[in-house]
């Protein structure tokens, strides 16, 4: 984990939360004023992330910003990016297919085989790092579900969105201009097909899945679960940091990209 990741878990909106108010509670115990202060913090937070729907508000803002139906012709090349498999270190315990897990951005694979299935003559690019590598497991699973090994590429590196724009690029060179489906998370697809198409991609469309926003008004489900909220506020504090970051480093052209259009 580098330094950045470490960063940002502390900072993260339910992290903090929870250490204002350890640190708010320890300093009233010495008899400190400023533990108040601690304790005032965690509440708001609390209010604006745990009660509120503040996260999933922003979440379905960037959800917007792309088409959620788009019609596909013809299409060369289905590249599902990573992110779905759990922090789970399975080294040692061999790659069992029936036994690969997903976390709750599985829709990202499961959408890209649906996608392969329909699209027969289309290759699927599957791009995930770690140890063991994503896509190492994603191609065993979607072996499993039917697709033909020789319609797999495998990119094995990439830890991030910047990553598997360019080491993707890299991989498709030899097949030249091709009609390519990018499969994510809605609400972050504008960050990603920015970035591909920063990176070199001409000729991308977005395919969203994993939406946060089910078309119900949020406040309907009020109160709802104070967990689901945090978690929410957590991937949304997540998806917004990495777009400043992104934008001051030149990865893409706009702090809010579209996923439509010219791509920033």
């Amino acid at each position: 984990m580098g330094v950045g990741e470490v960063l940002f878990a502390v900072v993260q909106p339910s992290n903090a939360m929870a250490l204002f108010a350890l640190v708010g509670a320890a300093l009233r115990l010495m008899g400190l004023r400023l533990g108040n202060w601690c304790l005032a913090a965690a509440g708001i937070a609390l209010l604006l992330f745990g009660l509120l729907p503040t996260g999933q508000l922003v979440l379905e803002a960037l959800e917007r910003r792309v088409p959620s139906e788009l019609p596909l012709a013809e299409v060369d090349v289905i590249i599902v990016l990573g992110g779905y498999h759990p922090a789970t270190n399975l080294l040692g315990r061999g790659i069992d297919p029936a036994r690969i897990p997903l976390n709750q951005h599985g829709d990202r694979l499961t959408a890209g085989a649906a996608l392969a299935a329909r699209f027969p003559d289309a290759k699927l690019l599957l791009t995930d790092g770690g140890e063991p590598a994503g896509a190492d497991l994603s191609a065993a699973l979607v072996q499993a579900l039917g697709i033909a090994p020789d319609r797999i590429i495998v990119e094995r590196h990439a830890t991030s969105t910047f990553e598997n724009a360019l080491l993707s690029l890299e991989l498709l060179a030899p097949l030249g201009e091709s009609r390519v489906v990018i499969v994510s998370s809605a609400w972050h697809l504008p960050r990603a097909l920015a970035t591909f198409r920063s990176a070199g991609f001409q000729n991308v469309v977005p395919w969203p899945v994993d939406f946060v926003s089910d078309g119900v008004p949020p406040w309907q489900n009020w109160p709802g679960s104070v967990a689901a909220k945090l978690s929410h506020a957590d991937l949304a504090a997540r998806e917004i940091a990495a777009l400043v970051y992104y934008r001051l480093t030149g990865r893409i052209h706009a702090l809010f990209p579209t996923a439509i259009g010219g791509g920033d």
